[in-house]
Parts: C-alpha cells; sequence; structure tokens
C-alpha cells in the first residue's frame, strides 16, 4: 500500500468519525421547556401609598416561588417560570 491510499484512508476515518460525533450530538438535544406565565396588573398588587420597599418585598417573594419577570409595563408585569410536571 503507498502512501496516497494510506493518507486516503485516514481521511475517510476522519471525516466518518466527526460526521458520526456531529449526529450523536445532535440526537442528544435538551428537552424543550415549558412555561407557565403569571400576567398581573400592578394596581392589584401594590396602592398608591407602595414604596420601593414594599414593590421589592413583593418581588423577592415572587422570585422565592420560581417566577422571573419578563415584561414590566406602566400598568402590569407579565412573569413565568418552567412547568412543573
Amino acid at each position: 500500500m503507498n502512501r496516497k491510499n494510506l493518507w486516503l484512508i485516514v481521511a475517510v476515518l476522519l471525516v466518518g468519525l466527526v460526521l458520526t460525533t456531529m449526529l450523536a450530538t445532535a440526537q442528544e438535544a435538551e428537552p424543550t421547556i415549558q412555561w407557565e406565565y403569571n400576567a398581573v396588573g400592578l394596581p392589584a398588587w401594590f396602592g398608591p401609598t407602595s414604596n420601593n420597599e414594599t414593590i421589592e418585598a413583593k418581588l423577592n417573594e415572587l422570585g422565592e416561588a420560581g417566577w422571573e419577570l419578563v415584561v414590566l409595563g406602566e400598568r402590569s408585569c407579565i412573569m413565568k417560570r418552567p412547568l412543573e410536571n
């Protein structure tokens, strides 16, 4: 067997190894996370006399329950957390 044929065999084996690794990695994709959402009107949480400490305490309470703030509007906010199956 000459050197040219040997290099060809090595190249084919390397390409095969790379393709096999790529296919195996693609099949091990992570499952899609499903979310639950909580849309809340801010006046329902806080009255006109609310201060930053009151707002922070409520948001920390929700954070401890797994809620993550996604959108903060002028009068409402939307929160999400992973859906428990």
